[in-house]
């Protein structure tokens, strides 16, 4: 074995020249009259930049993925035309105040929810979807515009649109006993770096003894930083979370 051991934080490098180009490493068969070369970008790209591999070798059909900075993954194949593929599954047994969910890797996302239950207290609660840039240690306190429309089916009433500009959240289905039942789609489009109107839809819909409250509606989040965390939780009188019900977030392959 031969060991290349660079001294302290030093790396072991293959030097470029005007001939060859690139600097570039060659694996021979073991004959030597064959080999596959891996060769760094040209001079021209003005390319710097760590590619980290997985910690595991995969699962058969799988393709490896970037989440942006460098850090390689193991995920299923998109299938070459496009497909929503499972990031991360969340089921609630038990009360909790909230369930995050970490967006990597992709620029388009939905996210499942179904037969979620709130704990309410004596008046209303709602739920809510919040956003974070910096990984769930802070959420977006402004910058939400939301359209939804929505039929109170407890009330007999015809459906009722509203808007809200430069909100925190984007709410989603009244909770006015304990045990009501929210299912519910919600996607964020054109999550990359730079763009400032990052879409959303959602659609949803409340079951309780009462009735179904039908929900639909749009918002854009207007930040350069992609989102990195989406959080649902319940607020408004009693704040009293969540105690049953699974979220699944999908991220869409485009190619």
């Amino acid at each position: 074995d031969i060991e290349l051991d660079p001294n302290g934080s030093g790396t072991v490098v293959f030097k470029g020249n005007a001939t060859k180009g690139a600097g570039q490493l060659k694996l021979n068969c073991e004959n030597n009259s064959h080999g596959i070369t891996i060769k760094g970008p040209p001079h021209s790209a003005a390319a710097s930049y760590t590619l980290t591999l997985p910690n595991t070798d995969g699962s058969a059909d799988q393709v490896l993925k970037t989440d942006g900075s460098g850090n390689l993954d193991w995920v299923d194949s998109g299938g070459g035309g496009g497909a929503w593929n499972v990031i991360s599954s969340t089921t609630v047994s038990s009360n909790v105040a909230s369930v995050s969910l970490t967006l990597s890797g992709y620029a388009n996302y939905a996210i499942l929810f179904t037969g979620i239950t709130s704990q309410a207290g004596s008046s209303y609660d709602f739920n809510k979807w919040e956003f974070s840039t910096d990984n769930g240690s802070n959420f977006l306190s402004s910058g939400i515009d939301q359209t939804e429309t929505r039929k109170p089916s407890w009330t007999g009433g015809s459906p009722d649109t509203t808007g809200r500009s430069n909100v925190s959240y984007v709410e989603i289905g009244e909770v006015y006993a304990s045990g009501d039942n929210t299912d519910g789609l919600i996607y964020l489009f054109n999550n990359v770096a730079g763009n400032t109107r990052k879409v959303g839809r959602y659609e949803g819909a409340k079951y309780s003894s009462s009735g179904v409250m039908s929900e639909h509606g749009a918002f854009m989040i207007t930040t350069t930083p992609v989102i990195t965390t989406i959080r649902y939780r319940s607020h408004g009188n009693n704040n009293l979370g969540i105690n049953g019900g699974k979220f699944v977030l999908y991220g869409l392959a485009t190619s």
